[in-house]
């Protein structure tokens, strides 16, 4: 079958010439999708909802949702949606960052959604749609972070704690995981079940925040200047400017060398 219709359709949503070899290249598997019955009638669709551009991003990363039968999964999913409560603007937040969640039947779906509902999320919310994706890998990526949370020490309790609070927790490598609480709870001292209450923390990057955030604040308890209960949430959540105001400059008085320490330790990535 030749392939020029394929690309004349990609020329006719406004991608440019020269970024249509790079998105084929990248994923090939796109043109062996029928683009009539399949591309063609899921872009118009969600162009509706997204709108060109946004469509166009999905066609970039070549997304699995032009694979799918748009009467059969995509409309029955997306009225679904509308009918327990998720708001335009948060259908619009699935389509271009939780398309997964579409891959399921309606039934399926509807399962999901309400046992979501039923832990006391609020369908108004983007959080929602969040733990709809998580719980829609439970066999899988929700299983073994269940797994890796249970093995420092988590109840299931604070599992659905943490889940409630971040849903994503549950979508984190079981790498990223074991990492963060590793540093957390061994090098730093932590208690692991405090860290359900603040599930946040486990989403920053280790080496350009936790590390050296935790470092310099180590070090001015060592010095007595901050109290050993700190928070760690309130030293991590921070912007980066933030963060400096309060735990380096109003310090340097008494440790000149603080940021430079601080530098060293954003370099190395290892608390000292």
């Amino acid at each position: 079958m030749s392939l020029s219709p394929k690309f004349e359709f990609l020329r006719s949503t406004g991608i440019s010439e020269l970024e249509i070899p790079t998105i084929v290249s990248r994923y090939p598997d796109l043109l062996t999708r029928s683009f009539k019955r399949r591309v063609a009638p899921v872009y118009n669709y969600i162009k509706g909802i997204i709108g060109a551009a946004n469509a166009n991003t999905l066609l970039r990363r070549g997304s699995w949702i032009f694979k799918l039968d748009i009467e059969s999964r995509i409309v029955p999913n997306m009225d679904l949606l509308r009918e327990v409560g998720v708001p335009q603007q948060f259908i619009k937040f699935a389509l271009l960052n939780c398309t997964n969640i579409f891959f399921q039947d309606r039934v399926e779906l509807k399962r999901v959604a309400d046992e979501v509902k039923q832990l006391g999320f609020d369908s108004l919310k983007s959080t929602f749609i969040l733990a709809i994706y998580a719980r829609k890998g439970e066999g899988s990526v929700w299983d073994k972070c269940n797994g890796v949370y249970s093995k420092w020490g988590w109840s299931e309790d604070d599992i659905r704690m943490a889940f409630k609070k971040h849903p994503s927790c549950m979508l984190l490598s079981e790498k990223k995981i074991s990492a963060t609480m590793d540093f957390l709870v061994n090098k730093l001292g932590r208690e692991s079940r405090v860290i359900a209450k603040s599930p946040r923390v486990l989403f920053y990057s280790l080496k350009e925040r936790i590390v050296p955030r935790c470092s310099v604040v180590r070090l001015l308890v060592l010095e007595g200047l901050v109290e050993e209960d700190w928070n760690l949430s309130s030293v991590l959540s921070p912007v980066e400017s933030k963060f400096l105001d309060k735990y380096v400059s109003r310090y340097t008085e008494k440790m000149p060398q603080l940021y430079d320490v601080y530098l060293s330790y954003k370099a190395s990535g290892v608390l000292v």
